[in-house]
């Protein structure tokens, strides 16, 4: 199976990891190690799907070996997963200790940002009445 290729050129993406490699900066080397795993492997069934979101987006947990800290204490990346494209486009990149869960609406601002404003459906889907 072909390799899948990864889009780094968010800005939301490059700003959060600016900002993870200023902590700390052997993070880089962390992350990288997981992109290149998602890419070989399954990243459709690598980390958790982001449950909400229309669109196939995961989070997987990443850790900083040089800092000794570990997945659960560390990073998440959460990833955009384009199937038909065979791409992943990391949306965000955040520590745990200093934010633990990206709100929804943030996730899908930035992934309407990416499909551009056409009108449709908003990536996230509608709470059901009861």
């Amino acid at each position: 199976m072909p390799r899948l290729t990864i889009d780094l050129s968010l800005k939301r993406f490059e700003r959060d990891l600016h900002e993870a490699v200023k902590k700390h900066p052997s993070v880089k080397d962390d992350l990288r190690e997981t992109l290149d795993r998602l890419s070989k492997d399954d990243a459709f069934h690598l980390g958790d799907r982001i449950p909400g979101i229309r669109e196939h987006v995961r989070k997987i947990r990443v850790g900083v070996k040089q800092q000794n800290i570990g997945k659960s204490k560390g990073y998440r990346l959460i990833y955009l997963v384009d199937e038909e494209m065979r791409r992943i486009t990391p949306l965000c990149f955040h520590f745990k200790a200093s934010k633990a869960l990206v709100p929804l609406a943030d996730l899908a601002s930035i992934i309407q940002k990416i499909f551009g404003d056409s009108g449709s459906n908003a990536p996230v889907d509608s709470p059901q009445a009861d």
